[in-house]
């Protein structure tokens, strides 16, 4: 999560990026400051456009059941399953209270 002294901001969990953001909103002075860190400049509003629309539709939640129906479907397709060993699902549902905080399928 750390590299090079800089934070993957997409790592951190919900209340820790409501932080950040919500400091970041009151503070001029820490905005310039992310953005000289990061080596961003003021982006062009097709940019913004362009990036939020990608966001939306990459990293949804609707995306994500896609995503996810997809690898069921490949792996139920197998037909030679003799060496396949299958996840316990309960065990694994267990480990995650909610879907949407899963981030093992942010690239595509």
């Amino acid at each position: 999560m750390v590299d090079e002294d800089t934070i993957d901001f997409g790592r951190l969990n919900e209340d820790h990026q409501r932080a950040i953001i919500q400091k970041l909103n009151k503070s001029k002075e820490l905005r310039n400051g992310v953005r000289i860190h990061s080596k961003i400049s003021g982006l062009d509003q097709s940019t913004v456009q362009a990036n939020a629309k990608a966001v939306s539709e990459q990293f949804s939640l609707t995306t994500y059941a896609k995503r996810t129906q997809s690898i069921y479907e490949m792996i139920v397709a197998v037909n030679d399953t003799e060496k396949c060993e299958f996840a316990d699902g309960q065990r694994l549902l267990a480990q995650y209270l909610s879907p949407e905080r899963l981030n093992f399928l942010r690239t595509s």
